[in-house]
């Protein structure tokens, strides 16, 4: 586990940019590594278990607003439509073995007046009147990503993240192999992605790694 006070040139998926004032924000890297007998998850089953430990860890923050904390797929943790969090996974090979890494970077200590206002709606712990122990913070949400990690039943997890969900049952225009998809999404498969039912009636299974929102239209 790296922990980073402060990040000027951090970086989310698809090359965004991700800039972290120092003492501000929670910025940490989770290296996990597949066993001699034991496959690494795929980076949907990594993405998904992040994001649910992510928001539970909010939601346990900020327990009188627990209703708002949603997952925005791939890997954002969002609140009234604005990002809080965000989580990008990578996978390598390590000697013989398959190794990944988690960051993950949480808004802490950025006051509503100080949130840069050129990389879409965004907020922070401070910004909804929380205050942040960011060793707390860490203590709790590692604590829950070695749970959701080790959780055997996948469906429980596909079930967490439903509840939390800001595109389940919504139309949307999805990005995946250079091509556009619009239909609405229906599920999430722990294993393999987003579900969508394109409007053509075509049900597809899109990866956290290569696909990306472009919009939501209902």
């Amino acid at each position: 586990l790296a922990v980073a006070d402060e990040q000027t040139a951090g970086r989310g998926r698809l090359g965004r940019r991700w800039h972290a004032p120092s003492g501000a924000c929670l910025t940490f890297t989770r290296v996990i590594v597949s066993g001699a007998d034991q496959a690494l998850p795929t980076i949907d089953r990594i993405m998904l278990s992040s994001a649910v430990a992510v928001a539970q860890s909010v939601e346990a923050l900020i327990a009188p607003r627990r209703d708002r904390v949603g997952i925005k797929w791939p890997n954002d943790i969002v609140i009234d439509g604005c990002k809080l969090a965000g989580i990008l996974v990578e996978t390598f090979a390590h000697r013989a073995r398959r190794a990944a890494l988690i960051g993950i970077g949480i808004n802490g200590e950025i006051p509503a007046d100080a949130l840069p206002a050129d990389v879409g709606p965004i907020t922070s712990l401070a910004a909804l009147g929380c205050d942040v122990d960011r060793l707390w913070l860490l203590a709790e949400l590692t604590a829950r990503l070695d749970d959701m990690l080790a959780e055997t039943d996948v469906e429980r997890l596909a079930a967490e993240w439903r509840t939390r969900s800001t595109l389940l049952d919504h139309r949307v225009t999805i990005a995946h192999d250079g091509r556009e998809h619009i239909g609405t999404v229906v599920d999430i498969d722990p294993q393999e992605g987003l579900i969508l039912r394109t409007d053509y009636g075509q049900m597809l299974h899109l990866p956290a790694a290569t696909s990306s929102i472009v919009c939501m239209t209902s």
